[in-house]
């Protein structure tokens, strides 16, 4: 009778091993679900933003019991947090883009990511004068022209007494050199643009009266400044200037330097310069 409780005792107690490593399996099953399940996704009403930047919010959607992680690829992306658990709305600051050219940053969130966009910096221009008067006789002036690098423009006259005496072409800030000629007529107008803005030119008109009077000076050029065609100099203590239509024997216009001999051939203006007609230089 004894034997007979023990081998019930001993079946009994197998039968409860059993069920206990049955009982361990299932709850291994249910924790891979769990982990299973924790999945993340993120979303933003905002995603384009002008090159003026602005804010946005990151929506998370997952279980409660799910972590997470924030990290953005790009400095110009803030995000308010770096982690946190459950569902969670996460504000974001998007930085002014200083250049013209467009860009895309994302923000991620565990394996879950959203891309950003934002576009480029507009282009504008700013010259550091609205125009300028000169004299019948003509001569130069130098414009600056202001804007973001990578932002290219071109210069152009509506006027053939109005000429580039630099590249009419550009990108980003720059210097615009202008030559006017001399004036034979009535006081005249004329303008440059650049970059959607506008140098304005006003010309005074020919000093009236007796003809000019023709002169020839000789003598070593000083003073020498300008760029060809309009020059300016000094010879026998003269101020003389070319413009466009000067000739030259001997050499150029691009040859002249201080120092050199010349034979110069023009007329006198009204304040007193010789506007030369011809140029010999001596070798």
């Amino acid at each position: 009778m004894r034997r007979h409780v023990f081998r019930s005792v001993v079946a009994l107690a197998l039968g409860s091993g059993a069920f206990g490593c049955t009982s361990s399996q299932t709850s291994t099953a249910l924790t891979a679900s769990a982990s299973a399940k924790c999945q993340v996704q993120v979303g933003s009403a905002t995603t384009a933003f002008t090159a003026d930047g602005g804010k946005g919010t990151l929506a998370v959607a997952t279980t409660r019991d799910c972590t997470w992680s924030v990290s953005t690829n790009a400095s110009w992306v803030a995000v308010a947090g770096t982690s946190g658990q459950g569902e969670a709305s996460i504000p974001y600051t998007v930085a002014v883009n200083p250049v013209p050219m467009a860009r895309a940053a994302e923000i991620t969130v565990s394996d879950a990511s959203l891309q950003l966009n934002q576009a480029g910096a507009p282009c504008r221009y700013t010259l550091n004068s609205a125009g300028g008067s000169i004299g019948p006789a003509g001569g130069q002036f130098t414009v600056q022209i202001s804007t973001l690098t990578g932002c290219a423009w071109t210069a152009a006259t509506d006027a053939p007494w109005l000429t580039l005496i630099t590249s009419g072409s550009g990108n980003g800030s720059g210097t615009i050199g202008l030559s006017v000629a001399a004036n034979n007529g009535a006081a005249r107008t004329a303008h440059m643009t650049a970059g959607n803005e506008s140098f304005t030119v006003t010309q005074g008109a020919a000093a009236s009266g007796p003809p000019s009077q023709t002169v020839r000076l000789s003598g070593s050029i000083s003073a020498l400044s300008g760029q060809c065609p309009s020059l300016s100099f000094t010879v026998s203590a003269t101020p003389v200037i070319t413009i466009g239509s000067t000739g030259y024997s001997g050499g150029k216009c691009k040859d002249l330097r201080n120092g050199d001999s010349v034979v110069v051939t023009g007329t006198v203006q009204a304040d007193r310069r010789v506007l030369a007609t011809l140029i010999e230089v001596s070798n």
